[in-house]
């Protein structure tokens, strides 16, 4: 998925703008899954797809984002 159109998607719609979202950089998506940036906080966020306001997990540093999202897709 291009990341430009999936922001634009959470960000400006017709429907509905998700205010957990809305702060937040959206990296992808995958299964129950939402991988956010939080330009805040610096954190990368593993987030629920459809209640996003909960957080699966949370990493200071991409490695180990990364190594998260691999292990949850295999």
């Amino acid at each position: 998925k291009n990341l430009f159109a999936v922001n634009e998607f959470y960000r400006n719609n017709d429907d509905f703008i998700n205010p957990d979202l809305q702060e937040r950089l959206v990296i992808g998506d995958y299964s129950i899954s939402i991988f956010t940036y939080d330009i805040k906080s610096n954190f990368f966020e593993i987030r629920d797809n459809i209640g996003t306001e909960n957080i699966f997990s949370s990493f200071s540093d991409f490695s180990s984002f990364l190594n998260e999202i691999m292990d949850s897709c295999s």
